[in-house]
């Protein structure tokens, strides 16, 4: 899963360039690389084929930049032509596969990207997930609208994080197309919390500024305490579902380590394993003989 790993550096790096460059100097060239490199990566990518020419057009404009709607349009085509290159030379063998287990179901969709945005706070449940996603999309939303309405000056250190978070929102859409036939509980797999994690790092920003818009510095004192209160609980909160996560993720893992470790013994200390060992090492038993048959020789996997 390297390739999902991966994924969040590029788009980091988007959201960098947006809140550093912005349309200035080498922004718009260091977005395109990097909503390419993020596509390349991992599928969810591609979103920001849209994302990014929006948060282009959303970036506070000057008057005299006479090149700015230029700008953006180069940005736009060339990722668009990415996107286009990226479908016509994807695998057909693994073009049809794909395709035929692609669901468009808009309720279920929606469901699947907000339980997908609170998955890394739900310790693997869908029901916790699903609340924590609601909540974090309302807190979300209305610090973005707090700040964009309030305070035009606060939009352009608004604007990368809004992209993260949107972005996130967009990658647990694009998921869930091709995962909702296998159940909600693909929407809190583990490999996908690394990429929606980035919601949850661009909201303390996000309710920052929004405090700043709201005028926050020239409240009262007794207005400050409570505000300060709230939050502390918010965060106790927050860090309690995530230690919950942390340690189901670490039990997930020492389950993992010793179905392998019994499956690899199996394999090197019986002639014929049976299905029922192997099983632990993949739901394909053939699959598994088949390539210690090759590793064997070699010297590597459980061989080494």
């Amino acid at each position: 899963m390297m390739a999902a790993y991966l994924n969040v550096l590029p788009t980091v790096v988007v959201a960098w360039a947006l809140g550093r460059f912005g349309l200035r100097g080498p922004g718009p060239a260091l977005m395109v690389v990097g909503a390419i490199a993020a596509a390349l990566s991992f599928i969810s990518g591609l979103t920001l084929v849209a994302l990014v020419p929006a948060a282009l057009l959303a970036t506070p404009s000057d008057r005299h930049d006479d090149r700015r709607g230029r700008r953006i349009a180069i940005v736009a085509v060339v990722l668009v032509l990415a996107a286009a290159l990226y479908v016509a030379t994807y695998p057909r063998g693994m073009r049809a596969q794909t395709a035929s287990t692609l669901t468009f179901q808009p309720v279920e969709l929606a469901l699947f990207a907000v339980r997908y945005v609170g998955a890394p706070l739900a310790a693997y449940s869908v029901e916790s997930a699903f609340w924590w996603g609601v909540a974090g999309l309302l807190v979300a939303a209305a610090s973005a609208g707090v700040t964009w309405t309030r305070a035009p000056e606060l939009r352009a250190a608004l604007l990368p994080w809004l992209l993260l978070a949107t972005y996130v929102v967009a990658a647990g859409a694009v998921t869930g197309v091709g995962r909702i036939g296998a159940g909600p509980q693909m929407a809190v797999a583990s490999r996908y919390t690394t990429i929606s994690v980035l919601f949850w790092a661009s909201l303390p920003p996000c309710l920052l500024l929004a405090a700043r818009a709201a005028g926050f510095d020239r409240a009262s004192r007794a207005t400050r305490r409570v505000a300060l209160l709230l939050a502390a609980c918010a965060l106790i909160a927050v860090g309690r579902s995530h230690v919950a996560t942390w340690q189901s993720a670490q039990g997930g893992l020492l389950g993992r380590f010793l179905s392998i470790s019994e499956g690899g013994t199996c394999l090197r200390t019986q002639a014929k394993p049976a299905d029922a060992c192997l099983r632990q090492l993949s739901h394909a038993p053939k699959l598994v003989r088949r390539v210690a048959a090759e590793l064997r020789p070699l010297q590597l996997g459980p061989f080494r």
